[in-house]
Order: C-alpha cells, then sequence, then structure tokens
C-alpha cells in the first residue's frame, strides 16, 4: 500500500529511496513521513497541528544551532591558548575540553574544574 502524497518517481537501478533518504546531506529537505490510514481527510490533519508545539522546536533548534556555533568558536580560542599554558599537567585536559565543545557535548569533571578554569 502507498502512502498518499509519496513520492512514487522511479529510482536509479543502482539505489533505492532508502538510499537516497540515507545519503541525504544534512538540512536537505526530506519529505515527513505520514500515512493517511482509513481515509481520514487531509483537512483533518491541519486542525491536529499544535503551533504552540511548532514554535517550541523551532526554539530549540535555534538554540542548539546557536550551542554549536558558540562550541565551535570557543573550540578555536581554545585550540591557541593550549600551548601557552605554563602547567603541561592541564594540557590534555584543556585538549579534552576543547573537543567536548567542539563536539556539542558537557565537558566531563576532569576537563572543567577550577583548576582548569584557574588555567585560562
Amino acid at each position: 500500500m502507498a502512502a498518499v502524497g509519496a513520492d512514487l518517481r522511479p529510482v536509479d537501478r543502482e539505489g533505492s529511496p532508502r538510499d537516497a533518504v540515507a545519503g541525504a546531506r544534512v538540512g536537505a529537505e526530506v519529505p515527513p513521513p505520514v500515512l493517511r490510514v482509513a481515509g481520514v481527510p487531509a483537512g483533518v490533519l491541519s486542525g491536529l497541528r499544535s503551533t504552540a508545539t511548532a514554535g517550541e522546536l523551532a526554539e530549540i533548534e535555534a538554540l542548539d544551532d546557536r550551542l554549536a556555533a558558540d562550541g565551535a568558536a570557543l573550540a578555536d580560542v581554545l585550540h591557541g591558548v593550549i600551548g601557552a599554558v605554563a602547567d603541561p599537567a592541564l594540557r590534555p585536559r584543556l585538549i579534552g575540553l576543547r573537543r567536548a565543545l567542539h563536539g556539542g557535548r558537557p565537558p566531563a569533571p576532569a576537563e572543567w574544574d577550577p583548576a582548569v578554569a584557574a588555567a585560562l
């Protein structure tokens, strides 16, 4: 059974629709997965949409983007600081902090503590 509104274009013999979605670039437009069952009219779906939830999701996405950009900028600044740190024992911890910032994850306790903060 095909979903109403599904993309039914032919696909090259070397790929499948699943391959096309799996290989899509990050941020590329991919149709939302929707399946209409039992003939529910499409007009009913718009009444089920929550504009408040959509707004919250957009805000979360914007915050995620800002966090990623700020983390990348801080990691770049930290790259220049690591070599100038006087205490060589702090360098591995600072490198871990830089990796955490670059990867968008919270730093481990050894990567951010008063000693590391004082070194910066």
